[in-house]
């Protein structure tokens, strides 16, 4: 299968990609990935990729930039943020 992009942001957005996890159990064909601000913006996006279908299955409603992104053994998402 050719490589597939996952983007978290449009192309130019100031934002690269932070804490990737991948996840386990229930999720396990999912990658969880959060983005970082290159500038003083302190936003970001939180996705989740299913590699099965090669799509962005669902986004967080949380628009702060991903300090932390973690998947707990039955295969849930932690995800932390920080605003400074």
């Amino acid at each position: 299968m050719p490589p597939h992009p996952f983007p978290l942001h449009d192309r130019g957005s100031p934002h690269m990609i932070g804490p990737i996890a991948w996840g386990c159990e229930t999720t396990a064909d999912h990658l969880f990935a959060s983005s970082e601000p290159t500038q003083r913006t302190f936003t970001g996006a939180h996705k989740v990729f299913d590699l099965r279908t090669q799509k962005a299955i669902y986004q967080f409603d949380a628009e702060e930039a991903g300090d932390v992104i973690a998947v707990d053994p039955v295969g849930q998402i932690i995800l932390t943020t920080l605003f400074v």
